[in-house]
């Protein structure tokens, strides 16, 4: 008999449903933020200033440039976003970033000097906004540089 209550157990819960996973419907970005401290007290004085920001490892390297002036920080193409905020330049560059990659940073004054070029390797998490059974997956990492 516990065999057929079994079977009927099974077969309701893969009727209505019960023990299924909801999925909510939030969506991300993968990509890296780029946090470079120290970024107001070398630039002062010397804006605009161009920072490079490039993410990538050995199956490719992305690429963003951004201008920074003493109100803004733009990107030069769609597709990331930057601020300064209490002295540190914050970037997010939208990526695919899987594993462990290097991120590159170089700040260049007005006048087109070398002000900071620095590098760091780090590693991209999973993110799961919606849970671990469902879609979508991003990757994402935090690299952390400082200007001395």
């Amino acid at each position: 008999m516990k065999p057929i209550l079994v079977s009927i157990v099974l077969a309701a819960t893969a009727t209505f449903g019960v023990g299924c996973v909801e999925c909510t419907e939030l969506g991300c970005d993968s990509g890296v933020t780029v946090t470079v401290t120290g970024f107001s007290a070398a630039t002062q004085g010397k804006l605009p200033a161009t920072v490079k920001v490039c993410a990538g490892a050995a199956a490719g390297t992305q690429c963003q440039t951004f201008t920074v002036n003493e109100t803004a920080c733009t990107a030069d193409t769609t597709g990331s976003e930057c601020s300064v905020e209490e002295g540190s330049l914050r970037a997010f560059l939208y990526a695919e970033t899987e594993g462990t990659f290097d991120v590159t940073v170089e700040v260049k004054d007005a006048a087109g000097a070398i002000l900071f070029d620095g590098s760091v390797s780090t590693e991209a998490v999973d993110n799961k906004p919606n849970g671990d059974a469902c879609e979508p997956t991003c990757h994402n990492a935090d690299a952390k540089l400082t200007i001395p």
